[in-house]
């Protein structure tokens, strides 16, 4: 998860934080970026169990053209990090 999480801060640029909603065991966290020339939007949906530790994390991200371009970015940036 470390790996991923360090390849998207290597390939999305200007991103930040646009909103949150919470639940009992959910959190819903709003964000935007930029992949190159392509702008992007999206959530983290992030539930948690009884014992407040994350077991899940779900992204959702829009439109499809910066959808491509994280997906390639990712790619690229996930080869030039080192194996955990």
């Amino acid at each position: 998860m470390l790996r991923v999480l360090t390849a998207a801060t290597h390939t999305i640029e200007d991103f930040a934080y646009t909103g949150e909603a919470h639940g009992p065991g959910l959190d819903v966290l709003r964000f935007r970026g930029r992949v190159g020339m392509y702008q992007l939007e999206g959530v983290d949906i992030v539930t948690a169990g009884e014992d407040g530790l994350i077991t899940d994390v779900t992204v959702m991200v829009r439109p499809l053209r910066g959808l491509e371009a994280l997906v390639g970015g990712m790619q690229q940036a996930l080869a030039r990090l080192p194996e955990s």
